[in-house]
């Protein structure tokens, strides 16, 4: 009896070497390219100009190669804005060839870190994710199972990078060829997700208690990158953009005290804000009548 859903596709086969270097490569640039460091003209150099698929927000370039198909999505208004899910690669392997691409391999290429329900992630926030998925059935891939992990990024980056990858066991292997060991690879996805306003402020706070017990004074030594806000005897001043390694200023007084016939400059305790990253709540603390005032 004939299979007709069989006719006119390609006969079943495996996966070459040159077709699984081909993939590492185009998801190690679609890994760069959700990190932040690469541009999509870069990946279009490197993998060829594509026009946007999508008019609008939502833009996908999406890529045709042997044996496989590559996606790189973004939600320009997301991506602009800096929040929820913004950029997303997919990269699906045809139906009919087998893979053999042990989930080793993308953790040792990609540089991969297997999340941990209940780990912190930036030591503070809690993992949430599991990284072993069984298929919740029915679905649609009865046999298949999903492996979340994480790429490791600095802790003051707003966005997380996940990967999920998705391997299938052989039908006509089950004893042999199990969810937990298979290496036939089908598919992945990696996204780029904005913390929320909350998780953020979690961080924030909690890096202003730990630098808050040492002490951080005028003349001292700034531990970390980031905006710092000068507390004086009476409250909150200003806020000073300090790199690692550089020593904190005077402050400058608040304006009723100059006024008064106050000192302009005064020494401060300084205390954590938030990263370079979050420019909007740096700008609305700072004081720029003051520093327009008095240069």
């Amino acid at each position: 009896m004939t299979d007709n859903s069989r006719i006119g596709r390609p006969a079943q086969r495996d996966l070459t070497d040159k077709q699984r270097d081909q993939i590492f490569r185009v998801t190690n640039i679609g890994l760069k390219w959700i990190a932040g460091t690469m541009s999509m003209d870069e990946v279009q150099n490197e993998l060829g100009k594509k026009a946007p698929l999508l008019p609008g927000d939502l833009q996908s370039y999406i890529y045709g190669f042997d044996g496989f198909g590559a996606a790189f999505d973004i939600e320009t208004k997301w991506d602009l804005q800096k929040h929820h899910i913004s950029r997303r690669f997919s990269l699906d392997v045809e139906d009919w060839i087998t893979s053999n691409i042990p989930r080793e391999t993308f953790e040792q290429n990609l540089g991969l870190h297997r999340v941990q329900r209940g780990e912190l992630i930036d030591g503070v926030r809690k993992e949430v994710l599991n990284y072993f998925n069984r298929p919740i059935l029915p679905t649609a891939f009865p046999n298949r199972v999903g492996l979340n992990l994480r790429l490791p990024l600095p802790d003051d980056l707003p966005f997380d990078v996940y990967v999920n990858l998705q391997y299938q066991r052989a039908l006509d292997k089950p004893e042999r060829s199990t969810f937990e060991n298979t290496a036939d690879f089908r598919s992945l996805e990696i996204e780029r997700s904005y913390l929320t306003p909350e998780e953020l402020q979690q961080r924030n706070d909690a890096k202003r208690q730990k630098y808050g017990y040492m002490g951080l004074c005028t003349g001292m030594i700034c531990p970390e990158t980031g905006y710092w806000e000068a507390w004086g005897a009476n409250g909150p001043l200003d806020v000073e953009l300090m790199k690692a390694g550089e020593r904190y200023p005077t402050a400058r007084n608040n304006l009723q005290t100059v006024k008064a016939g106050g000192p302009y400059a005064v020494d401060a305790r300084y205390f954590w804000l938030c990263s370079t990253e979050q420019e909007d709540l740096a700008g609305a603390r700072m004081v720029p009548l003051r520093r327009a005032q008095n240069g």
